[in-house]
């Protein structure tokens, strides 16, 4: 029986039987296989996903610690949150988000761009940047986002997405 066994391993229909086996458990698998290993080890950091755009754990992290900052700073570093009161915070910042990448889609799907162009004169218009001279002042505009814990790299993103947004919802209310 076993010498039956070896021939039929030995032969090109074994070969191929052997293959396709392999093959079910590299793919299928019991426990963690291939699939999971690829498929779910991309998935594993995000905590949420909407559309085509996922939402990393590091993503709101960032932005949990961001909104606690805020807080604190607000408050005179007074405010000691309890663990409903992080929950709460986080769920937030997750709503946030969640709702930042649904526009995202939307704008991507209508096709609406914002330049560089249109981003920057959006940043100088704003008077929280201005200087004594009522003109946009870089310095102003950096001491503006320390103060916020953000970066340039990060706020014209969000300056970026808040346009878009409201490209989008201004139709509507309009």
């Amino acid at each position: 029986m076993i010498q039956l066994f070896r021939v039929f391993i030995n032969s090109l229909v074994g070969r191929l039987l052997f293959g396709v086996l392999v093959l079910t458990f590299a793919l299928l698998g019991v426990g963690y296989g291939f699939r999971d290993l690829v498929l779910r080890g991309l998935q594993t950091n995000d905590a949420a996903s909407v559309g085509g755009t996922a939402i990393s754990l590091q993503e709101l992290d960032r932005d949990f610690r961001i909104d606690m900052s805020n807080l604190q700073r607000q408050s005179d570093g007074r405010f000691q949150p309890d663990q409903v009161q992080k929950q709460q915070i986080a769920q937030r910042a997750l709503d946030r988000d969640v709702s930042d990448a649904l526009f995202a889609d939307a704008a991507r799907d209508q096709g609406i761009r914002v330049s560089d162009d249109q981003v920057r004169r959006q940043i100088e218009a704003e008077p929280a940047f201005a200087g004594p001279d009522k003109k946009f002042d870089r310095a102003r505009f950096q001491m503006r986002l320390e103060e916020r814990g953000l970066s340039e790299a990060r706020f014209i993103p969000e300056v970026r997405a808040a346009m878009a947004r409201h490209m989008i919802i201004a139709p509507l209310t309009g």
